[in-house]
């Protein structure tokens, strides 16, 4: 079964959702806390990534930029007191948001994806500030949750950029480690039916949604997928089935 994109809406209620959350633990939480998930991270650190990332895509849409734009030509501080943090994410949020609805999901705009359309942004950028709120819950303790299908559209968002930024001659290596010779590994939500096949190629990953024969199976809940691929939670969380040796292999050359 194929894993679509959710609908426009969806994606802005995760976004102002998990922004809002953030905010929340920042309300109650030291900012010097060390992000459990992210140990080089403040919560503080946690905050202005977020908030950077809002700002930063906010600009490249306003402007309908066609190449990068340099981090340093948009106001990217925190606020000077801790106190208005949560303020500071919520209101680059809502603006990031207004913006994408203003231009249009299928504006051209640059991306680092084949994907040059605002559309790549706001689903990107929802689902990295998804994985930050999980961050920032896990933290302070709590048990973090999502909705199967937008996890499931999570597995498929990062096996999409995987798919980018793992091939030969891109500038990013992050996940060059996890180029192959061949080797296939299946994924199988088991509370969606979303299934996605992934071969690790010597010019970087491929995959397609559906099943095919694979020397390891990955399966569980969509959520935990996600959390393991994501390395928020042990592989044990899901069952694997097959050569154990690729799935290790893959989570240490994972490093979102």
């Amino acid at each position: 079964m194929a894993s679509a994109a959710l609908d426009e809406a969806t994606y802005h209620a995760g976004l102002l959702e998990s922004t809002e959350r953030i905010a929340e633990i920042l309300t109650s939480a030291e900012p010097a806390l060390r992000v459990r998930t992210c140990p080089d991270w403040t919560l503080s650190d946690l905050a202005l990534h977020v908030g950077r990332a809002h700002r930063w895509v906010q600009r490249i849409i306003e402007t309908r930029a066609q190449k990068p734009i340099d981090m340093s030509a948009v106001d990217l501080a925190l606020p000077a007191t801790t106190t208005r943090y949560g303020a500071w994410l919520c209101s680059g949020a809502s603006a990031y948001s207004a913006a994408v609805q203003i231009a249009g999901t299928r504006t051209p705009v640059w991306s680092w994806s084949d994907d040059q359309s605002v559309g790549f942004w706001l689903r990107k950028i929802t689902h990295d500030t998804i994985i930050h709120r999980i961050d920032a819950e896990l933290t302070i303790g709590l048990r973090p949750s999502l909705s199967p299908q937008m996890a499931a559209d999570g597995v498929a968002d990062l096996l999409a950029a995987i798919t980018t930024l793992s091939t030969v001659g891109h500038p990013d290596p992050i996940f060059e480690g996890l180029r192959g010779l061949g080797e296939t590994l299946q994924l199988q939500a088991t509370d969606t039916a979303d299934e996605w096949f992934v071969t690790r190629m010597p010019e970087g990953v491929r995959w397609t949604p559906g099943r095919g024969e694979a020397d390891a199976i990955v399966r569980g809940n969509a959520f935990d997928l996600l959390l393991a691929l994501y390395r928020r939670a042990p592989i044990h969380v899901v069952d694997v089935l097959g050569d154990e040796s690729l799935v290790v292999h893959w989570i240490a050359h994972s490093s979102f």
